[in-house]
């Protein structure tokens, strides 16, 4: 079985102009998947609002 590596590119493209941040945690954070998912249906980007978060999952 032969493995491409291209994750961190495609990653990175898709997240560019966007507000990033380091965790300095270093491994796999976020996948071209999750990326495409967060950035396509956004019409911008702003502060977080103010919430209590009551359930997960």
């Amino acid at each position: 079985m032969v493995y491409y590596q291209y994750k961190p590119p495609v990653t990175a493209e898709l997240v560019r102009e966007k507000p990033t941040y380091s965790t300095g945690i270093e491994g796999e954070l976020l996948t071209p998947t999750g990326a495409a998912i967060l950035t396509a249906p956004s019409s911008g980007i702003g502060p977080m609002p103010a919430m209590i978060l009551k359930e997960i999952g």
